[in-house]
């Protein structure tokens, strides 16, 4: 996989309506994919936040 150049970002934020459900009660059955694609695109120095609010 091929990695992400460094753009400054401290943390990645995804939406609560991908990891909660929230508000239609139906989390996305892909987000646990999504998020390890995403922390190994970024490396470990990047958070990752698995809600908006």
């Amino acid at each position: 996989m091929r990695r992400v150049p460094r753009q400054g970002a401290e943390a990645i934020v995804v939406a609560s309506c991908i990891t909660r459900g929230s508000p239609v009660g139906y989390p996305c059955p892909h987000y646990a994919d999504m998020r390890d694609g995403i922390a190994r695109a970024v490396g470990p120095d990047s958070r990752i936040i698995e809600y908006t609010h």
